[in-house]
């Protein structure tokens, strides 16, 4: 949406910043496939290379993060169908944009990324649509909070389907997407498709080495961010954190708690002693155009389901 102009302000810091600043070995294209727990080793493929080899270690700290949810659908796998997750993602939603052969946006889920998209393509003078499963946007919300972001969205001409869950995605016979079909019938024009549907935890390379997954689908760790092996730590969106409100340890995928536990695991794992990790709150916040929704705690859905009287 042109906001950050400069490219390099959305990246934290690069491989050789890391290499000049704190003599890191970073690999990158390098990809974990396999943990020898007995061994205390790690099988690595060497993408660039396609060579593999075996790197030890006394520690090990997981932070494979997430993937984006794509449900298998007809026209999933047209070229104009995009998933957001990176700023590879970016650079390819950004170049079909910059192509100016895009009039008709299609978004299909209401969270937090589905709605900073929705306003980013807007203010970028495509005419954009929303679609979303739930009969309210931002579903993790009280529904009577999130009225005034649906009326902010349609203020800014934002057609906005809720309670209407994406069916297909229509293409043409060169396998570029048309249209999103709903659940309704109803058949959406786009020329770009944004699927924002959530994300699942990356957990495989875990579950393979024997690691234990807890009940909320996340990697099981105690307050130090120790995994069922003590010499393992895990973190970021694919672990369990303990949630303040209900003392249970569930997956929260924000940056914060991601960013907390990562130097404390890290401390952790060099000294065998640091703070425990904090109760994560699940604070996040989001701007749609001049509308903000900001949530922390239990909303009083959440504490019903959890079966926590609350008013």
């Amino acid at each position: 949406g042109d906001e950050i102009t400069d490219r390099s302000k959305l990246l934290v810091a690069t491989a050789e910043f890391l290499t000049k600043r704190f003599r890191l070995d970073v690999r990158t294209r390098n990809e974990a496939i396999r943990i020898d727990r007995e061994r205390k080793v790690v099988e690595i493929i060497d993408h660039a290379t396609d060579r593999s080899y075996e790197q030890s270690y006394d520690k090990l700290i997981l932070a494979p993060g997430a993937s984006p949810l794509v449900v298998p659908m007809e026209g999933a796998d047209a070229t104009n169908v995009f998933t957001l997750r990176n700023v590879a993602d970016t650079d390819e939603i950004r170049a079909v944009v910059d192509s100016g052969k895009v009039k008709q946006a299609c978004v299909v889920g209401a969270g937090y990324i589905g709605l900073e998209m929705v306003e980013q393509l807007a203010h970028r003078g495509l005419k954009v649509s929303l679609a979303e499963l739930r009969p309210q946007v931002l579903p993790p919300f009280d529904p009577e909070m999130v009225q005034p972001i649906v009326e902010e969205l349609r203020k800014n001409d934002v057609a906005v389907f809720l309670g209407d869950g994406i069916q297909s995605i229509v293409t043409d016979g060169q396998g570029v997407a048309t249209g999103v079909k709903l659940a309704s019938g109803t058949t959406i024009e786009a020329d770009l498709v944004l699927l924002g549907l959530g994300v699942r935890p990356n957990t495989r390379l875990a579950s393979e080495a024997g690691l234990e997954i807890g009940s909320s689908g996340g990697i099981a760790t105690n307050e130090f961010m120790q995994t069922n092996d003590p010499d393992i730590y895990a973190l970021g969106d694919a672990a369990e954190y303990c949630f303040g409100p209900t003392k249970k340890r569930q997956r929260i995928a924000l940056a914060g708690p991601a960013n907390r536990a990562g130097r404390l695991a890290g401390q952790h794992a060099a000294t065998d002693r640091s703070d425990p990790m904090a109760d994560v709150l699940g604070t996040a916040i989001v701007r749609v155009f001049d509308q903000t929704a900001a949530m922390t705690g239990l909303t009083v859905k959440a504490a019903k389901g959890a079966g926590i009287d609350a008013d």
